[in-house]
């Protein structure tokens, strides 16, 4: 007997050609997801130990050229295509390479000053920012302000 009502999909080639893959894997290589976000959570903490914790400064270039390298990875793995968390991995390690670079500027220029000049510098930001001479501010620190 011939049943009109059986359908089995894996005869129908039709329904298979329709299906498009999706766009963060390749059909080569299904590691650029995987890629794109490591770059992203990288370049996230390579802006984030740059900018904000001085502890973990030193830390920052190594993670930007690894989420750099990730970023790489994923646009090769995709098919010269670079994933939009690749993309953004990319943009936060180069701006946290930067920022390392600017920051490492001015901590050389300030350390190879002159104790004069330096404490100069210090008594004239205190007084613009305070309001007060340094001595002052130091005695109200000490005072609990």
């Amino acid at each position: 007997m011939n049943n009109n009502f059986d359908y089995y999909p894996q005869d129908d080639k039709s329904t298979f050609e329709q299906i498009p893959l999706a766009p963060m894997l390749s059909q080569n290589n299904g590691h650029a997801k995987g890629y794109s976000l490591a770059a992203m959570w990288l370049g996230i903490a390579s802006a984030f130990c740059t900018m904000c914790c001085c502890c973990f400064y030193l830390v920052a270039p190594i993670l930007s050229v690894i989420a750099i390298v990730m970023a790489c990875l994923a646009r090769r793995d995709n098919g010269k295509r670079m994933p939009g968390a690749a993309i953004a991995g990319l943009i936060l390690a180069i701006v946290g390479l930067i920022a390392f670079a600017v920051i490492l500027a001015l901590e050389i220029y300030f350390l190879s000053l002159p104790d004069s000049e330096l404490q100069q510098l210090i008594r004239d930001s205190v007084e613009n920012n305070f309001g007060m001479s340094f001595e002052e501010y130091i005695d109200a620190v000490r005072n609990g302000m």
